[in-house]
């Protein structure tokens, strides 16, 4: 009965061992692909070509990006007036260009603002031939296995001559706005025949760059600009560009040299309105109305006898109400007030004045 046991039990123990040795269908190894970029820009500066587009963070998947190898700029030149529409992705890629390849380690410095911004000189050994054609961009992301999901959006540009930037920026500070004037800029040399669309005006504070954003909602039109989203006591630089044409409203020129301004507030408020002094007993109350000023830390009140020499301030600090109660008056004097509105940076205002009589006390 053992010789029985072990002799069946031998086979049965190798044949488990060889099931359990026993594996399933190879599988093939999982690569994640960059989702194509689907948002490709471009704006003409100078007669460069500046493309911008999201930094790939998705997959195909659905996974995040953890494997990106490079990014590529793909550029087709085209005859003027051709096919708007996409090409098929085998026939664009024959005919096109790379022009920009960028590792996924140095991409930190081609971002700004979540977007990767690339620049396209377009330089041709005939200068003109720029704009002559129609230029076809598209963008695409490889893994570092050098798979990758195809181009994204495709992009047409066609370029226009950009004027030179104005010049003599000059300003004027006032209360409520810096206003700035410069002067016309010239036509392109080769584009005489079509106007500027108008102008774009930047600015910096002090230390900063230039933010990307303009300070017009619209190309400016005419030579003048009014900032009135400003702060005093600081130091901005402004800066004007062309922008160049009303058929591509994003061509633009460089910037013009900076203008500085410091804004120093130098401007005193306007007088009180409506001072009123009405004396009771001994007493003289001052009422008024505060000026429109947006800027009043309060007031300072003068008195002197009507007819006599300097005014004398009755408060060392400034008056935060828009009363005053003068209980120092002699009782039978006639008495000239004068009430002057001071801002926050110390400027005073024009005086607006009233006459008391105080009555004699009995």
């Amino acid at each position: 009965m053992r010789g029985f046991s072990r002799a069946w039990l031998a086979p049965s123990i190798l044949a488990l061992a060889i099931a359990c040795a026993k594996t399933g269908d190879p599988h093939p190894p999982v690569f994640h692909v960059p989702k194509p970029a689907a948002d490709l820009e471009v704006r003409q500066y100078d007669s460069a070509a500046l493309l911008s587009f999201s930094v790939p963070a998705v997959n195909t998947d659905g996974s995040p990006v953890t494997a990106l190898g490079s990014v590529e700029l793909f550029r087709l030149a085209e005859p003027r007036g051709g096919p708007s529409g996409p090409l098929a992705e085998e026939d664009f890629l024959r005919r096109a260009e790379r022009i920009v390849e960028v590792r996924a380690a140095d991409l930190e410095r081609y971002t700004r603002g979540g977007r990767v911004v690339l620049r396209d000189e377009l330089r041709f050994p005939d200068p003109v031939a720029r704009f002559q054609n129609t230029f076809r961009y598209a963008a695409r992301f490889v893994n570092r296995a050098g798979q990758t999901a195809g181009l994204g959006n495709q992009l047409l540009f066609s370029p226009v001559p950009v004027p030179e930037p104005p010049a003599a920026i000059s300003f004027e500070l006032a209360q409520e706005c810096v206003r700035l004037r410069w002067t016309a800029a010239p036509p392109a040399a080769d584009y005489r025949e079509a106007p500027i669309a108008g102008y774009n005006v930047y600015r910096a504070e002090e230390g900063q760059d230039f933010s990307p954003a303009p300070r017009n909602k619209e190309p400016v039109q005419g030579t003048e600009f009014e900032d009135r989203e400003f702060e005093f006591d600081k130091t901005y630089r402004y800066a004007v560009s062309v922008v160049a044409s009303a058929a591509n409203p994003n061509a633009e020129s460089h910037a013009s040299q900076p203008a500085t301004v410091t804004t120093k507030d130098v401007f005193a408020p306007a007088a009180p309105e409506n001072l009123q002094a009405v004396a009771e007993g001994g007493v003289v109350f001052l009422f008024w109305s505060a000026p429109a000023d947006r800027d009043v830390a309060g007031y300072r009140v003068y008195r002197r006898r009507e007819g006599a020499g300097e005014f004398e301030r009755l408060e060392a600090e400034l008056v935060a109400a828009l009363s005053y109660r003068d209980a120092r008056a002699a009782a039978g004097a006639r008495y000239e007030y004068r009430v002057s509105a001071v801002d926050r940076y110390g400027n005073e205002g024009p005086a607006a004045s009233a006459i008391a009589q105080v009555p004699q006390i009995r």
